[in-house]
């Protein structure tokens, strides 16, 4: 699977080198471990639509990127959508409608920060900063320290999308603090709509869990809060099954994974010794099964066992475009 793009020839001239010999190592290239990084993404990992025409295209043909993505049909020409960007930026982006979708483009660095606080998505060029597309981000917790929610903002931005999935999600101490959560990183500039999808069990599974009119009545009154600010689409499903054990957290431009529930901050002190681990989609990690795999497609097989948690649900199905 490829992370959708929209990279201008000008930013792909810039990054790719027209000498190959340039950046054949991370020690060699201009941007260091990052640019090599980058370089790899662009190669393997993402599809490209670009503003150029089919002409200028062929003109780069000689680059061994731009050849490698033409024949592998993983680059088109798309002027009109690169103009209806800058012309109406608000329909476009309604309109695109990719949940994890990628930004490079020769716009100047305050235009992009407003398309990403817009858009929920990564923006940048060719002089930015890229390093973030690529961190690990370890956050320790100690019952010796002090803890609030507002470390989380450093793991949630940009997002547009939103999914939590944990058995015990929906005990009052977890409720509690999704709502502390939601409201350190709400995207309150986001032009389209923000979807949030929870995701646990009920009583049937004891544990001091609520029953199901508990739930909805609590998702109630968080969507008519979140609202307030941008418009929301909340949805919840009930899983009791034995296979629903991790705790996850999964949005556009992240995926979370933590040692103990939500409920893990209380009155600013951590409950337990743990850690909360992210990543972005964009970056390459080992596992017990393969080496060097897009985080990406783990987020997308991730909801896809979560989408068949859905479908046994009451409700069956989600809206959320992260699941699609």
């Amino acid at each position: 699977m490829y992370i959708q793009a929209y990279c201008s020839i000008q930013f792909l001239e810039t990054i790719i080198k027209k000498n190959p010999a340039d950046i054949i190592s991370p020690e060699n290239s201009l941007s260091g471990k990052t640019h090599f990084e980058l370089l790899d993404l662009i190669a393997k990992g993402l599809n490209i639509k670009t503003d150029c025409n089919a002409q200028k295209l062929e003109e780069n043909y000689a680059n061994p990127y731009i050849k490698h993505l033409i024949k592998n049909n993983r680059i088109s020409c798309a002027e009109k959508e690169f103009a209806d960007m800058r012309i109406n930026e608000k329909l476009f982006f309604q309109k695109a409608n990719i949940a994890t979708c990628l930004y490079l483009l020769t716009n100047c660095d305050a235009m992009i920060k407003d398309y990403s606080d817009k858009t929920g998505n990564y923006f940048f060029t060719a002089s930015s900063k890229l390093d973030c597309l690529f961190e690990e981000r370890l956050q320790t917790f100690s019952t010796k320290d002090h803890f609030s929610w507002d470390f989380a903002k450093n793991y949630f931005e940009p997002h547009n999308s939103i999914v939590f999935a944990d058995p015990y999600l929906f005990k009052e101490d977890s409720r509690q603090s999704i709502e502390k959560l939601l409201d350190i990183i709400l995207p309150k500039k986001l032009i389209g709509k923000y979807h949030i999808t929870l995701i646990g069990t009920d009583n049937n599974k004891a544990n001091g869990l609520p029953n199901k009119a508990t739930i909805e009545q609590w998702v109630k009154s968080i969507a008519n809060k979140l609202s307030r600010s941008i418009e929301t689409v909340i949805e919840y499903h009930i899983y009791d099954k034995e296979d629903f054990h991790d705790r996850t957290i999964i949005t556009n431009n992240a995926c979370i994974f933590s040692g103990i529930g939500l409920n893990m901050i209380k009155k600013d002190t951590s409950q337990k010794d743990t850690t909360w681990v992210g990543f972005k989609p964009f970056k390459r990690v080992n596992t017990n099964n393969n080496n060097s795999v897009l985080v990406y497609n783990i987020m997308k097989e991730k909801l896809a066992t979560m989408k068949t948690w859905i479908a046994k649900s009451e409700q069956k199905t989600t809206q959320n475009p992260l699941f699609y």
